[in-house]
């Protein structure tokens, strides 16, 4: 017998361990309240919980209600089952990268604001997300039995000094920030030649942890994957491609400055690089980062040449740097990383 029930909608995720959210000056008790809340709109709503998760409801988003089906019989498993479980995971792992690019909005949108790097961040894996609903009698966020202790082991795991400083807390208002920066960059993919900013910044974001840890290799290869296409992008914001007029902020060019689309696609990163240098758009410092990272990629890949941490965190910060150029948006993603002499 084949059995359809609501797929959860909503889902909690931690994907820092340091910050909190309206943590009260002094006060080092964290619960479960609600400390803001934004609704994108995409529909997506995302809710501050003090104690440091982010919270989303997908319900009146494209990624909002649908059946799972199961079956109870025994044998070999019906092949609707199959497919309502390969779209579960599809939708979920779409969701999970939205939420990640919401958070990394955030974060991105505070450390700038504090003029820092982003401490301890973390990307949750599918067995992370905890269902949550609110509570019909407090501000707060409740969670099934279930979830709840799994929860209290990850906030345990991935903080074990504690949460519970001031210092750390993300405010209300710097949390409307960040999440209006996540309004405006999805709204901004639509006049896009090549660029999606919600992947690409959750790459960015996957990027800066992976430096965080140190796995700089990892780290560099998904900074060179991102900067190749906002090179792109940069190519046809800034008028260089025949038949693309410059978008505002950038100076108009002539046809001696343009190139064919052809031709575009037979530029390697390298002649990119030189191209947007030649004409302006790239200064030295950040042309000097871009080759450090197309030689750190190249030696990764055809020399198998693993990549150091000074490195990966220098491709993170020509990643920023390309990112600001495409969106004219002023965030920091990039973290530190820790050794012991």
């Amino acid at each position: 017998m084949i059995i359809s029930r609501p797929f959860p909608t909503r889902f909690a995720i931690l994907p820092n361990a340091y910050y909190t959210y309206d943590q009260p000056s002094g006060d080092r008790k964290l619960t479960t309240r609600i400390s803001a809340e934004y609704t994108l709109n995409n529909g997506l709503t995302v809710v501050a919980v003090n104690v440091g998760l982010l919270a989303f409801d997908f319900e009146k988003t494209n990624l909002g209600k649908f059946d799972l089906f199961d079956s109870d019989a025994p044998g070999v498993i019906p092949e609707v089952v199959t497919q309502s479980r390969d779209n579960m995971l599809e939708v979920q792992t779409r969701r999970l990268e939205q939420a990640v690019f919401v958070s990394a909005c955030i974060f991105g949108k505070y450390a700038f604001s504090k003029n820092s790097s982003i401490k301890e961040p973390r990307y949750p894996g599918l067995d992370e997300l905890f269902n949550w609903d609110r509570s019909s009698t407090t501000n707060e966020v409740e969670f099934f039995k279930s979830d709840e202790q799994r929860l209290r082991a990850l906030l345990a795991s991935a903080a074990p000094q504690g949460r519970s400083a001031w210092q750390n807390s993300i405010s209300s208002e710097q949390f409307r920030e960040g999440v209006e920066l996540a309004d405006r960059l999805m709204a901004a993919n639509s006049e896009n030649r090549v660029a999606d900013y919600t992947a690409l910044i959750t790459m960015t974001y996957q990027a800066v942890v992976l430096h965080s840890r140190q796995h700089a290799g990892a780290s560099v290869a998904l900074s060179a994957t991102i900067a190749e296409v906002l090179l792109e992008e940069l190519l046809y914001s800034a008028g260089f491609v025949v038949g693309h007029p410059a978008k505002a902020g950038f100076a108009e060019r002539s046809s001696d400055e343009t190139i064919s689309k052809n031709k575009l696609k037979e530029m390697r990163a390298a002649d990119r690089i030189a191209h947007l240098e030649k004409y302006g758009v790239l200064d030295k410092y950040l042309t000097d980062r871009l080759n450090e990272l197309r030689k750190a990629r190249n030696e990764l890949m055809h020399r198998s040449q693993d990549a150091r941490p000074h490195q990966s965190g220098n491709a993170i910060t020509a990643v920023r740097d390309l990112l600001y150029l495409c969106t004219s948006e002023q965030f920091e993603l990039n973290a530190p990383w820790t050794y012991r002499t």
